[in-house]
């Protein structure tokens, strides 16, 4: 089930995903990667979160992707790989494509 729920992370949320789910579910996998040491620095974008950073509409996920991006490497990712993730179909579903490629990293 987690599989297709990356899956449709990643296609952009063609089937149905919701930013506020995905946010809500990579808070909970930022914070049991607080406890077992995978978070990297994502641990910031949890407090961004919860600060309401990245509320607001397009320029909320504007500032969730420019997050997420600048904080894969430290959790191993390639940068280029989510550049272009982030730039495939030009905006649409971008955030949800990001936040999948972090989850399933």
């Amino acid at each position: 089930r987690r599989q297709a729920y990356l899956g449709v992370l990643l296609n952009g949320g063609g089937g149905g995903a919701d930013l506020e789910e995905a946010k809500l579910v990579l808070a909970l996998t930022v914070q049991r990667g607080r406890w077992d040491g995978t978070a990297g620095a994502y641990g910031e974008v949890m407090e961004n979160m919860a600060s309401l950073r990245y509320e607001g509409g397009a320029q909320g996920e504007e500032k969730l992707i420019e997050d997420l991006i600048g904080r894969y490497g430290s959790v191993g990712g390639s940068v280029p790989q989510i550049l272009a993730v982030a730039e495939a179909d030009g905006d649409e579903g971008a955030a949800l494509r990001v936040v999948g490629l972090v989850l399933k990293k």
